[in-house]
């Protein structure tokens, strides 16, 4: 059955073809629209290259994404990527109604991966969130044709997607009380003996967790694994030292626990994009 044949009446949609230009700089839609679906409402597919987000507004809907079955239910939203397989339709109520937005551009696979790692792909929203009025203002300005849609749309997709990876974090995650304390312990001692040779088999092995349990608990408390927290407090320290002294590179690397200048300076270019000279030189 076709698409249209399943929805209602008052349901839209609408097509966005940004440009050329738009697409090699921005987040952009593709479509837009709000469907009042009956009970034979469904899409079964993969390799379409778009990312979707769609916030449920009445009744209910059924997801099934990654191996998993998800019921829809009414100020929840999920977000995927249309790459994969994936199956939506209409739940068992025999009605969905919904907002979706289809988007794609920058960095959106990274966020939607991102998102996916830290409690998606479903999310549950206040009446009053920032996801819902974002969509609304999107719908507002494909729907009005607005000549800047291409740098406002990207704009609004930035703040869906922030908020989406604040709430999979958690607020709870953001109290010291409620990281585990194997993972404080570790944070502990990275951030106090940065300095010093240290592997991952040690540093489990002195909090008394399995390296595998400890790499996966704290990626997903800090963000970060225990390896890249400890290279970003050494980078941190180094910084300081390029930007306040005249100490030599060499004398730098070893202060902040490098095992040699060369992975010093590997590590350095990788995440600030430049050499340690070069960066003290833009402090001189």
């Amino acid at each position: 059955m076709k698409t249209d044949e399943c929805l209602l009446e008052g349901s839209w949609h609408d097509e966005n073809t940004p440009s050329i230009v738009s697409k090699s700089m921005f987040y952009y839609i593709q479509s837009v629209g709000h469907y009042l679906a009956s009970k034979n409402y469904k899409t079964n597919r993969r390799d379409y290259n778009s990312m979707l987000l769609i916030h449920t507004m009445g009744g209910e809907g059924v997801l099934q994404y990654r191996n998993k079955t998800y019921k829809i239910k009414k100020n929840q939203v999920f977000i995927i990527d249309c790459i994969e397989q994936q199956f939506y339709g209409t739940g068992e109520s025999g009605f969905w109604e919904f907002d979706y937005i289809h988007f794609n551009g920058s960095e959106s696979r990274s966020y939607v991966a991102r998102i996916m790692d830290n409690g998606g792909p479903v999310f549950r929203i206040e009446r009053d969130s920032i996801i819902s009025e974002c969509i609304k203002r999107i719908h507002a300005t494909i729907n009005k044709k607005d000549k800047r849609v291409d740098i406002i749309v990207s704009k609004t997709i930035i703040e869906i997607l922030t908020e989406l990876l604040l709430k999979g974090c958690g607020t709870e995650e953001l109290q010291d009380s409620r990281i585990p304390l194997s993972v404080q312990n570790a944070v502990r001692i990275i951030e106090n003996s940065y300095n010093r040779p240290m592997s991952m088999d040690e540093l489990s092995k002195e909090i008394c967790v399995s390296k595998y349990h400890m790499s996966r608990l704290f990626k997903k408390h800090t963000g970060f694994s225990p390896y890249e927290y400890l290279i970003k407090q050494r980078l941190n320290q180094a910084k300081i030292l390029l930007k306040t002294t005249d100490c030599p590179v060499g004398e730098i690397s070893r202060k902040v626990g490098f095992e040699s200048i060369s992975h010093f300076i590997k590590m350095f270019s990788r995440y600030e994009k430049t050499t340690p000279l070069k960066f003290r030189g833009f402090w001189r």
